[in-house]
């Protein structure tokens, strides 16, 4: 299990040889403020947001991070099996976020999306990246070899706020995110948004395992629901750890 602490390191802890109470293995300490992470078979890949960089790790070696893109507050990333994918806030939320690319094989960074506001958590399918504003709670995609934004839902709140939206996953034809204290969703294509689940305390994090949606929320509490078929509607959700 890889992952990342908001004080500037990235960590792991080896199932097969972890023991409850052991300390995690410290793979990379920097002085900025570490965002997403992503893996993929050779490499486990962060956002160093304060740094401006995003960097790698290969899993087998490990020694020195490898900077593979910079940019100004890099955040969400992500990855297919060429590309690498990260959203930027940039230096004016509002109006200087991007999303930008580079291939994992190696080569130049290209920007596929430009003139955002606060662009934050991401998730991918075949043919588009997908992400969540951090101030005005919007979500958004645009096609992998980049091209103009598309904003597929609003929030139900319009007063723009910091944290307004959060964690997104893509399944069978929608986009699902946590907007505050909501579970939301909407067509791939765009349209209205739905409310599937009104969840407190305030959701962050979304996942998919399975057929259904996994969220933290913002005190210590991992929380499910079913969602595969579009039966989740008015669901209640499990907590099923604290």
């Amino acid at each position: 299990v890889y992952w990342t602490n908001a004080g500037g390191t990235v960590q792991l802890a080896r199932l097969a040889h972890t023991k409850i109470g052991d300390p995690p293995e410290q793979l990379f300490v920097s002085v900025g403020a570490e965002g997403d992470l992503a893996l993929d078979d050779t490499h486990v890949y962060w956002a160093d947001e304060d740094a401006g960089l995003v960097r790698r790790l290969n899993k087998q070696s490990l020694g020195t991070p490898e900077t593979v893109g910079t940019s100004i507050g890099p955040s969400g990333i992500v990855l297919d099996d060429t590309f690498l994918y990260w959203t930027s806030q940039g230096a004016v939320p509002a109006t200087d976020g991007s999303v930008s690319r580079v291939p994992k094989s190696g080569g130049s960074a290209t920007v596929i999306a430009s003139g955002l506001d606060s662009p934050w958590m991401m998730t991918a399918d075949a043919t588009h990246v997908y992400w969540t504003s951090l101030r005005a709670g919007t979500v958004h995609r645009v096609v992998k070899t980049g091209g103009a934004a598309q904003q597929l839902a609003t929030p139900v709140d319009s007063t723009p706020s910091l944290v307004a939206a959060w964690g997104i996953v893509v399944h069978s034809g929608f986009v699902y995110w946590r907007e505050n204290d909501l579970l939301r969703r909407v067509r791939v294509g765009g349209g209205t948004g739905e409310t599937l689940l009104t969840a407190k305390p305030n959701g962050r994090f979304v996942a998919l395992h399975g057929d259904q949606l996994v969220w933290t929320a913002h005190i210590p509490t991992l929380q499910t629901v079913a969602t595969a078929t579009g039966s989740e509607l008015g669901a209640s959700q499990a907590t099923i750890v604290t």
